[in-house]
């Protein structure tokens, strides 16, 4: 196992773990067992499919490959959505995270080093991996100031957060735009001779098909919380 496989197989289980013991402090002492199960239960395998997944080159995208196969690994995002719009108790639940914890989830971002090395490494085109690995390592400088900022109740502490989901979010959308214009497949348009293909390969398929969908959902439970701050 390379270097590059450890790292994001140790980053994605570190972020699924992260968040359990985020949402299992954030329970009330007499459900905390019923939540911590169920949410250990979920992440892990959500985590352990996705990487069953990209080792047996389910989420590859080929050259004939109509559907982006990777974001297979978004359709466990429904589950959270789902209970986030018809469940209160874990509605409420995640309103009970701090919100300086929630920005600072997004220091895994750090991953977006492994962009910039698989471009100098000759595996990922330059017009895909430099925005996407530079955007990836700008939020998780930005992370912890805006974390810090929010949890000393600082003046610009909203403030602070609210860019920090705006640069993530962004950094989001355009990976996932460059990415699909030059991955193989009919919608390929950008970096005709050389396609992103390693992206939707192990290990790297592990951050668009399971780390962002995450952090994407954090994006969204921060942007909420960030509200109730004066």
């Amino acid at each position: 196992m390379d270097f590059t496989a450890f790292f994001l197989l140790g980053t994605t289980a570190f972020l699924a773990i992260y968040l359990h013991r985020l949402m299992v402090q954030a329970a009330p002492e007499v459900s905390r067992g019923k939540w911590g199960l169920g949410t250990a239960s979920f992440l892990g395998l959500w985590w352990g499919l996705t990487v069953y997944a990209s080792l047996r080159g389910g989420l590859q995208a080929t050259a004939d490959s109509a559907v982006p196969w990777l974001m297979l690994g978004w359709l466990p995002a429904i589950v959270p959505i789902l209970l986030w719009r018809y469940h209160g108790g874990f509605r409420h639940l995640v309103d009970r995270i701090p919100a300086s914890r929630l920005l600072g989830v997004q220091s895994v971002r750090w991953v977006g080093i492994l962009m910039l090395w698989s471009w100098w490494d000759g595996q990922l085109p330059a017009i895909f991996a430099i925005p996407a690995g530079l955007g990836g390592v700008a939020t998780a400088l930005m992370a912890p100031w805006a974390a810090r900022a929010v949890e000393t109740r600082h003046s610009s502490g909203a403030a602070w957060g609210r860019l920090l989901n705006l640069v993530g979010l962004l950094d989001i959308a355009l990976s996932m735009i460059l990415g699909g214009l030059t991955g193989p497949g009919p919608h390929q348009a950008l970096s005709l001779r050389f396609p992103s293909t390693a992206a939707s390969a192990f290990p790297l398929v592990l951050t668009p098909a399971f780390l962002v969908p995450l952090v994407l959902l954090v994006h969204m439970a921060s942007l909420r919380s960030l509200r109730r701050l004066p």
